[in-house]
């Protein structure tokens, strides 16, 4: 079992159910590979990654400036803050789910209609299915409106638990990795260090045991091809066709509370 590190604030409970959404491709390449795929976070479609928005520059500003600092101070440290959160996004790695309940129909909108395929698990789950010597930070990103909240931070880590309250939708956990040297690229020390886009991090699949949902919007031939699949890997996870579009029965209410006992 890998060594994982929750972050303070970021707290998690091992049963808290996640979700994974992805294409058929990510699918396949998970079950022939058994390898989690954490991309760098200059891959991310946010810009804001490791940002620390307005509230937290003001909250800067006001203590140097409080120290004396001169009035050029502020512009030097939003270049020192970018030149530094760009580096780091380019030397840290990323795997991010959604703890949620149930699915979610946002989620299905992004990837369900290029083939979506969702993974449940539980973060006992992911957090042991982990194979590796690496050290790993977890826990749920907590969400800000960056103009009005100052990030309660004090390392470069702590930054990638905090993002803008508009992907509130997300209820994101996450897991992250730094890249070997990164504290001697940050410095400067060696500017050339380049690592892959995608770091490719061993799983037990046994150990993530995950439920498998297929996109509502897919033919049943679709969930039957991926049970198909998973078996000729070897595992009988359960694969489920999701019914989020499904209308009901005419006498569905009558029969369902029945079963409940309560009809």
């Amino acid at each position: 079992m890998a060594n994982v590190q929750i972050l303070k604030g970021a707290e998690i409970a091992d049963d808290t159910i996640l979700w994974r959404y992805m294409n058929m491709t990510k699918l396949v390449d998970l079950l022939s590979t058994s390898q989690l795929a954490m991309p760098l976070a200059s891959m991310m479609e946010d810009p804001y990654e490791r940002d620390v928005g307005l509230a937290s520059a003001a909250q800067r500003w006001h203590d140097q400036k409080s120290r004396g600092a001169p009035s050029y101070w502020l512009a030097a440290d939003q270049d020192m803050h970018l030149k530094t959160a760009a580096r780091l996004r380019s030397a840290t790695y990323i795997t991010c789910w959604n703890a949620l309940d149930t699915e979610s129909a946002a989620m299905w909108k992004i990837y369900g209609e290029s083939g979506g395929i969702a993974i449940q698990t539980t973060w006992s789950g992911l957090r042991d299915s982990l194979v590796s010597e690496k050290h790993f930070y977890g826990g749920k990103v907590i969400y800000l409106d960056y103009n009005k909240d100052a990030l309660p931070t004090t390392t470069h880590t702590d930054d990638y638990f905090y993002k803008r309250s508009s992907f509130s939708f997300e209820h994101e956990v996450r897991l992250i990795s730094h890249a070997p040297d990164c504290e001697r690229f940050l410095s400067g020390k060696d500017e050339k260090i380049r690592w892959p886009k995608v770091d490719k991090i061993n799983i037990d699949l046994g150990q993530l045991a995950p439920s498998v949902y297929v996109a509502p919007q897919l033919p049943e031939w679709v969930r039957d091809a991926v049970q198909a699949l998973t078996l000729k890997f070897g595992h009988g996870w359960e694969i489920n066709q999701s019914t989020l579009y499904t209308p009901r029965e005419p006498n569905y209410w009558p029969e369902a509370l029945n079963a409940r006992g309560e009809n």
